[in-house]
């Protein structure tokens, strides 16, 4: 059987370094190497007297990126499969955000969440 370096790589990285460390990192690098190129305007509309909302955090870049230019974060994470992740790690790295695990609608009632 063949190892492949990625694969080894993968394996040190968990061993060695947390959940939170990792996404820390990618997070951090995402917001460095501009991979969201809307990222750029929220310093325009800092303000650390207001709150801000991130509905649909997925791996928690904007929330990363807003809770260093707002008072509160209220981020919202409807997937069940992403929302447990996100509370064991996303709270340990950002110190100002309050996640909730459901979706985000203009009318009241309940639905189902298709995954692809």
């Amino acid at each position: 059987m063949k190892i492949k370096m990625k694969d080894l790589e993968f394996i040190i990285k968990k061993i060695f370094f947390s959940q939170s460390y990792l996404l820390k990192k990618r997070l951090i690098r995402a917001i460095n190497n501009n991979y969201e190129k809307e990222l750029t305007i929220i310093d325009r509309f800092s303000d650390k007297s207001k709150n801000a909302l991130d509905i649909g955090v997925y791996r928690g870049v904007y929330s990363l990126k807003l809770s260093q230019n707002f008072n509160q974060i209220h981020a919202f994470e409807p997937n069940p499969l992403l929302y447990p992740y996100l509370e064991k790690n996303l709270n340990k790295i950002i110190s100002n955000i309050q996640l909730y695990n459901f979706a985000l609608s203009d009318s009241e009632g309940e639905t189902d969440l298709k995954l692809p």
